[in-house]
């Protein structure tokens, strides 16, 4: 009973993430020409991809999507399966402060989402973070940065039936990243207006 439970409670917090990441994806002015698409190494065991669109000059929307797996394993005929994503959607600012050398900077809200059959534990976390970080131009279409994104964030989860919730906050070098990125253009015309 209480497997059906906890799955009933993922399969419910998953529809609010998977609805909440394509709202906050959505871009109603697709009028974007620079694009940037890349992948952000925490450590060599986890990996973000990052998707960049570029809306004015030395400004740019951030997409970051992250930990996202999925596991089924099968011990002595229990079933234990596990869920873990995180999604990140902010703006990042550029100032250029030598030849190739920018640091860049801006808001970046994110939630995740984690759950765990085998102690019935499942957690929502809503955080806002601030990058800070350095980008170094390699050639004019790929660049690599080191950044960190100091944050603030609150969660609320249930473990065996019980409900926890909590606040955290945090910087530190360990949460430094590094990023290579790879960018293109591509041409979009402009909807002729109909007379």
């Amino acid at each position: 009973m209480k497997s059906k439970t906890f799955f009933t409670r993922l399969r419910a917090m998953t529809k609010w993430s998977l609805a909440l990441s394509l709202f906050m994806a959505t871009n109603s002015n697709a009028q974007v020409q620079n694009r940037e698409v890349g992948v952000r190494f925490s450590d060599l065991s986890s990996f973000d991809f990052v998707y960049k669109t570029q809306k004015a000059e030395n400004k740019f929307r951030r997409y970051r999507l992250g930990a996202a797996n999925i596991g089924l394993s099968t011990l002595g005929g229990s079933t234990q399966g596990q869920f873990n994503a995180q999604f990140a959607i902010g703006t990042e600012k550029r100032k250029n402060i030598a030849p190739n050398l920018q640091f860049i900077h801006g808001f970046e809200p994110a939630f995740s989402l984690m759950a765990y059959s085998l102690n019935s534990n499942a957690t929502f976390m809503l955080g806002l973070g601030y990058v800070l970080g350095l980008q170094y131009d390699l050639s004019p279409k790929m660049y690599i940065n080191l950044e960190a994104i100091p944050s603030i964030s609150a969660s609320v989860g249930a473990l065996s039936g019980k409900t926890l919730a909590g606040i955290s906050s945090g910087f530190s070098t360990s949460g430094l990243a590094f990023s290579v990125v790879y960018k293109f253009s591509t041409e979009t015309t402009k909807k002729e207006e109909t007379k």
